[in-house]
């Protein structure tokens, strides 16, 4: 519904006469813009969103910059203010993302209602719009855990079958398989709780707190005590891991060994994994390799699942360091930096 002037005027900004002190005590950002785009009329709360004062050159918005919420630049000439008094016809609840002189990016949610004089003419059109960055970041925030749950509890399933399998494999009678299944299954659950933020270990399993005891707990579901070679080696210095850095790197490990137990060098018989460490001033050096697993499929080279997205994301924002993957004719090989001081 338009706002229609009573003032034979027909002035944009006498939608609100003379009370500019009143529109700054509202608490939602608001602007008026004339027929022809200039802003006549703002308050507060627009020029702190904006991050600036509206210059008498800017039209249609007192923003710096104006992107579609896809990230696509937007000129101010195409804005929802602008196709507004273009047509005439209300927008509501629109998302446009605003680009502030500080660099920072707010996404804002805009309502916008033409403003007629007497005779139905637009003769300008009032704005109000909020910031809604922070709900638009929580639900991103909510739709990545939801990802990660959903890939986690897939990546379960298959281990569980995987580990049935295995224990399967050399056992003499169905209670053989029963027992490692069950001894599997038991060191499957002890790793995946490291692998949860606000868990750590404590008592008889504070030694866990070091990188080899950690990989030693994440591989021990696929350790074969029978085997007359071990399929998994360790080998690196004492490095030290706690509060975020041990939930970060347990995470990262039990995807590299999911990945390798559903694809790689655990799901075949003769497969191997080497994982080995050093340090030096300020950084660890990891290396994950897989020798006499399975060719690796064309799209398992050519692309990367949402874990391997997730792993990159977590190395970057939370270890400081970097991830790459090299698929090697005898398999693959994995290498991570990461911060010492990231770690501890």
């Amino acid at each position: 519904m338009s706002t229609t002037l009573a003032s034979p005027r027909g002035s944009a900004c006498d939608v609100l006469g003379a009370s500019q002190r009143f529109i700054d005590l509202l608490p939602v950002a608001i602007y008026v813009c004339d027929r022809d785009g200039c802003i006549v009329r703002h308050n507060r709360s627009a020029a702190a969103l904006w991050g600036r004062e509206p210059s008498p050159q800017d039209r249609f918005c007192g923003s710096l910059a104006l992107r579609a919420p896809d990230g696509t630049p937007m000129a101010h000439a195409h804005c929802p203010m602008a196709n507004a008094l273009r047509t005439g016809r209300a927008v509501s609840d629109a998302e446009v993302l605003i680009d502030r002189p500080d660099g920072e990016t707010l996404f804002v949610l805009v309502n916008i209602e033409p403003i007629r004089d007497a005779s139905g003419a637009v003769v300008g059109a009032v704005n109000c719009f909020r910031d809604i960055t922070e709900q638009r970041r929580m639900h991103e925030r909510q739709e990545l855990l939801l990802r990660e749950m959903d890939h986690r509890i897939k990546n379960l399933f298959a281990l569980a079958s995987g580990i049935v399998g295995l224990s399967a494999r050399g056992a003499a009678t169905p209670q053989e398989t029963v027992e490692a299944a069950r001894r599997r299954l038991e060191a499957l659950a002890r790793a995946h709780t490291l692998t949860l933020p606000g868990t750590g270990l404590s008592g008889e399993e504070t030694r866990s707190a070091t990188l080899a005891a950690l990989v030693d707990t994440i591989v021990s579901p696929f350790v074969d005590p029978r085997a007359e070679e071990p399929r998994i080696v360790v080998d690196g210095p004492e490095v030290i891991l706690g509060g975020g850095g041990l939930t970060s790197f347990a995470l990262l490990l039990h995807e590299f060994a999911t990945n390798a137990a559903k694809y790689g060098a655990l799901s075949s018989f003769g497969g191997r994994v080497i994982i080995s460490w050093r340090t030096d001033a300020d950084t660890l050096h990891l290396a994950w390799r897989e020798v006499g697993g399975p060719a690796p499929s064309g799209g398992e080279a050519a692309g990367e699942g949402f874990g391997s997205v997730l792993a990159r994301s977590a190395v970057r924002s939370q270890l400081g360091g970097s991830l790459a993957r090299e698929w090697r004719p005898d398999g693959l090989v994995v290498t991570l930096t990461a911060r010492l001081d990231r770690l501890a």
